[in-house]
């Protein structure tokens, strides 16, 4: 028998790498995210939160990324036309409200679930299109409602498609929809634009994405899931399509 105890009390008690903990793997996505490397931060948030789902910090570098994601969505079409980019929100509405008489409620604190801006312009597609989208990204949905509206009527006068502009418009009044509580609304909206078989399948992924976040806050999980494995099948790692997925 060996008398050398010390070499059997070194031995590794496990040759299996050590999993990162949740700070670390939070690290590694915080900085992925920073270098605008977004699906591989996600992968990284959707491995955690499967191990551990209620992990607070986890989820809310998901969000932070997913609203990221949501503005360059609907800011996308406008750019890849040479459309020059929307400044910030709230300068946006400063310098309309002479322009197109915009009226700012006098007192009271600001309720994004109503509408609070008016203006009597009656504006072309594409900047009734930039209006919703800023409208959208202050948190007025019901205001990016009503103009984005208004935008898919312009569009369907001048062109009788949707085309880019209406697509784009619809999406985002779908999404303004659900998240102001009327997910019926939005499926309604959805249904005739996703039952045109005129369009891609390419062309409807955001609507199959939506579609199903609708079913989802309507509580039919079964339907949500179709809808969320008809995006994955054009774009895998679209939004967080995967992750609603695995969780419903």
């Amino acid at each position: 028998m060996s008398g050398n105890t010390d070499e059997s009390a070194s031995l590794p008690k496990s040759l299996a790498p050590e999993r990162p903990s949740l700070e670390d793997d939070l690290a590694s996505a915080k900085i992925l995210y920073s270098e605008g490397l977004l699906e591989e931060a996600k992968r990284i948030l959707y491995r955690m939160l499967l191990h551990s789902p209620h992990y607070r910090k986890g989820r809310e570098l998901l969000e932070q990324i997913s609203k990221y994601e949501i503005e360059h969505l609907y800011h996308s079409p406008i750019r890849a036309q040479g459309k020059v980019a929307l400044e910030d929100p709230d300068e946006v509405v400063r310098r309309l409200e002479s322009d197109l008489g915009l009226e700012e409620p006098t007192s009271g604190s600001v309720d994004s679930g109503i509408e609070i801006w008016k203006h009597s312009v009656d504006l072309d597609a594409r900047s009734s299109l930039d209006l919703g989208i800023a409208f959208f990204e202050m948190g007025c949905f019901r205001d990016s409602g009503r103009e984005l509206r208004h935008t898919i009527r312009q569009v369907l006068q001048e062109t009788s498609t949707l085309g880019e502009v209406g697509l784009s418009a619809t999406a985002l009044l779908a999404e303004s929809l659900i998240l102001s509580g009327e997910a019926f609304d939005a499926k309604m909206v959805l249904e005739p634009v996703l039952s045109d078989v005129e369009l891609l399948h390419e062309e409807k992924t955001s609507l199959y994405y939506l579609m199903g976040r609708a079913e989802e806050c309507l509580g039919h999980p079964g339907s949500a899931k179709g809808w969320y494995r008809k995006v994955l099948e054009t774009e895998p790692s679209f939004r967080d399509a995967e992750f609603r997925l695995r969780f419903l």
